[in-house]
């Protein structure tokens, strides 16, 4: 018997520990699903495009955001997939609560996941051998206290379930390494290469570890295996993209994040993520198996260690996003939480006479620490999701239902943000002003700026297409302060104060075409409230305000007149 094999079938735990296992796993699940419930008034515009596209795909128009455009404007194709196959089954109405069930699901196989790998880990180290699957339970509080893994596990956009493969992927891949046989980590790791499509990095990082440790020598027809499931999942989802998407082998919303939004240094975006939810300098614990573990050790932990490294990278190459909740960084996660809990093991084995127990300690240290640490950005979040909820209830989804009853099925309607009225308007033409899912305006070939300060001759070219197409309905999203958003019922707001979000709508405004069709600036009447009288002096139909932590946006809505 190897000496792997011997840690994957060494003495069976007292039943002491398989008691303690099983109590600190209700505890740790528990406390996660109380957390995630937290956010569950989160609500993500992207999501609700991804609902549209899975929609469009179940009633027969095809994996569209609208019929007829091969756009692929989403990043979870799996998702996708399975939101169709939901609205098929219950109806579109049922796709906020399926999307949100999916990621509950995701959060627990996550947790499960790092739970898993770090025992396995844990099983190398012979003292704490026999309690390894309830120390594993630290890995599990880890993911369960993060709060950005809460969060995102409510989007209703996959995030967490792309985690769960990741991590249950090198949980069956070091189970095949601990057996000497094959698990179908693969098939893992080709359901996340649909997830996302950063995948293919962090799988390429995972191969390059495999192969770095020698994994052809012991447990070659494994590897093969995987790598012709994976290979041939990515190749067919390539042809895939090619047909489906007039030979667009990239998603648009990829284009989308390169360079980030409004010139975000991805790095300072990492290092924020690792300060908020990793505990800071406490995050150096899942470093530590690569540094201070034994050859075997250091080799069971490497494609863990490199899949995070990939993560990182491709975080900086292909950029983030304006979100709240790090959900870029936030799958990676558990695969961390695995390793810093065997980081904390072999701290753990150094504190005598009392090595378990001090693993123990060591463990609730860290978890109090990233929970302290992330304390006031946990407050933020929870503030912010209500406020964000109660801003598309009363912004995006009012704005639908006006435009349900006022528009006509065929009217197109351009916006920034889609999703939402995108998939409560399913019989209108949805432009998406970023370009995301609209082949006339994007991929963008400049980045979306917020807050603009000026505007280049390409975006003002931009504009001119926007409005070349004569939408009948445009939504301009203007941005008010609080002071000035009419706070107090009296309050007046000044227009001048008023300014677009985005440079494209700055241009927009200012093109001949919106001045002679869509400008119908008027005195406000003497009786009207705030949000009337800027609707007359803005030149709107109506306005929508959508509330933003420390401003307004105003939802601008001009209709085309000849």
């Amino acid at each position: 018997m190897t000496t792997a094999q011997s840690e994957a079938t060494g003495a069976a735990a007292p039943s002491g520990a398989r008691l303690l296992a099983l109590l600190l796993g209700v505890l740790v699940v528990g406390g996660y699903l109380a957390h995630a419930w937290i956010y569950v008034e989160q609500i993500n515009d992207d999501a609700y495009v991804s609902f549209r596209y899975a929609q469009n795909l179940a009633e027969g128009r095809g994996p569209y955001f609208n019929t007829g455009e091969p756009l692929e404007g989403y990043n979870n194709f799996l998702f996708m997939l399975q939101m169709s196959a939901a609205i098929a089954i219950f109806g579109p109405d049922e796709a906020p609560f399926v999307a949100k069930l999916l990621g509950i699901d995701g959060g627990v196989g996550a947790i499960l996941a790092a739970w898993l790998l770090a025992s396995l880990w844990l099983c190398s180290v012979p003292v704490l051998r026999p309690h390894a699957f309830a120390l594993g339970w630290i890995a599990g509080g880890l993911v369960a206290v993060n709060a950005a893994f809460a969060m995102q596990s409510m989007t209703g956009l996959g995030t967490v379930q792309y985690a769960a493969l990741l991590a249950l992927g090198l949980v069956l891949l070091q189970g095949a390494w601990m057996r000497d046989r094959w698990y179908g980590a693969g098939v893992l790791f080709a359901l996340a290469l649909l997830s996302r499509p950063e995948s293919v990095l962090i799988l390429a990082a995972i191969w390059l570890a495999r192969w770095r440790v020698g994994e052809f020598r012991f447990a070659g027809r494994g590897l093969l295996l995987d790598s012709a499931i994976v290979g041939g999942t990515f190749v067919a989802y390539l042809a895939f993209r090619f047909l489906a998407y007039d030979g667009q082998l990239i998603s648009s919303a990829f284009y989308a994040r390169l360079g980030g939004i409004d010139g975000r240094i991805e790095i300072g975006y990492l290092a924020d993520f690792i300060r908020r939810h990793l505990g800071g300098i406490f995050a150096i614990f899942g470093l530590l198996p690569l540094l201070a573990g034994t050859h075997r050790q250091r080799r069971n932990v490497l494609p863990a260690t490199l899949a995070l490294a990939a993560g990182a990278l491709a975080l900086i190459f292909s950029g983030s996003d304006g979100e709240v909740g790090y959900r870029f960084l936030v799958p990676y996660a558990p695969i961390w939480a695995a390793a810093a809990t065997f980081g904390v093991g072999l701290t753990g084995t150094r504190i005598k006479p009392m090595p378990r127990l001090g693993t123990f300690a060591v463990g609730i240290l860290l978890m109090a620490a990233i929970w302290l640490t992330q304390l006031p950005t946990a407050q933020y979040y929870d503030g912010y999701v209500t406020l964000r909820a109660n801003g598309f209830q009363r912004g995006h989804r009012a704005l639908a239902a006006w435009l349900q009853q006022v528009a006509e099925p065929g009217d197109s309607v351009a916006v920034l943000d889609p999703g939402v009225i995108g998939f409560n308007c399913m019989d209108l033409r949805v432009r998406d002003l970023s370009g995301v899912h609209d082949p006339e305006i994007g991929p963008r070939a400049e980045p979306l700026v917020l807050h603009p300060a000026g505007v280049s001759e390409a975006t003002r070219a931009l504009a001119a297409r926007v409005l070349a197409d004569r939408p009948a309905f445009l939504v301009i999203v203007n941005v008010a302060p609080w002071e000035q958003a009419g706070v107090n019922p009296g309050m007046q707001m000044d227009p001048a104060k008023v300014r677009r979000l985005t440079t494209l709508e700055e241009a927009i405004v200012h093109t001949p075409l919106f001045a002679a069709h869509y400008d119908r600036p008027r005195p406000a009447p003497r009786t009207a409230n705030t949000l009337e009288a800027m609707t007359a002096l803005l030149g709107a139909e109506a306005i929508f305000m959508h509330d933003y932590p420390g401003r307004f946006y105003m939802l601008t809505v001009y209709r085309y007149h000849e």
